[in-house]
């Protein structure tokens, strides 16, 4: 399964990476505000608790679902989200700049508390099927 899930999870790194680096180019023009930062880790933190919160209604889920779930709503969705929003008006793009920022926040947590972002199973009681 490794093989299926190690290009996933390395695009999603590419793609957080990507981001970072907008988020960086942008600090030094002056084109991020810090309520922009804020709303980036608000939402992080509200899309990854609602992950958490489903894994705990269900109960029980596959052991490598985490390898893809957590890439897929906090970097894949919010990456092609803000790519449209850039493209529009001014509003749009405040947003598309607040989702770099929450895939950036993500990346960051994500490796420094790798263990508990993708391995919370164990903290939760939540059941792992192979």
């Amino acid at each position: 399964m490794g093989i299926v899930i190690f290009p996933f999870i390395l695009l999603a790194a590419i793609i957080s990476i990507i981001s970072m680096v907008s988020v960086i180019k942008s600090i030094p023009k002056r084109e991020l505000k810090l309520e922009q930062v804020f709303l980036g880790f608000v939402l992080s933190a509200a899309i990854y608790f609602t992950i958490i919160s489903c894994y705990v209604a269900i109960g029980s889920a596959w052991v490598l679902s985490t390898g893809f779930i957590i890439p897929i709503f906090m970097v894949f969705l919010p990456y092609f989200a803000s790519k449209t929003l850039k493209t529009g008006n001014s509003k749009q793009i405040y947003w598309s700049k607040v989702l770099l920022v929450s895939i950036s926040i993500t990346a960051i947590l994500a490796t420094i508390y790798f263990e508990y972002a993708f391995n919370f199973f164990d903290y939760y009681g939540i059941e792992k099927t192979h």
